[in-house]
């Protein structure tokens, strides 16, 4: 049994959306790093520690997202092709025996 149209499309998903979460966890990381790495004697030492603050919790909380929707994708797809490849419920030492 092939997957159908919307079981792959779910899965695709799921996947490459999860990582590009992921992605962009590690980018926003670098631009506030480049925001205040070029602007620094610009900021008090309050607005830097904010901004790392954003930052941390920016990237963990993009991070974690994109992991737990790729894992997602990742869980369903297993679950499908399990569901297509499990054995049948019904053995043929099970049946009744007519002769």
């Amino acid at each position: 049994m092939k997957p159908t149209f919307k079981e792959r499309l779910i899965e695709n998903t799921l996947i490459y959306l999860g990582i590009t979460l992921i992605f962009a966890s590690l980018i926003f990381y670098g631009l506030i790093y480049l925001l205040m790495d070029i602007r620094h004697q610009i900021l008090s030492e309050s607005t830097v520690q904010t901004l790392q603050l954003i930052q941390d919790s920016g990237m963990v909380f993009l991070f974690a997202i994109g992991a737990a929707t790729s894992l997602a994708g990742l869980f369903y797809a297993v679950i499908k092709a399990w569901q297509r490849i499990k054995a049948p419920t019904i053995f043929p030492e099970d049946e009744e025996k007519t002769s």
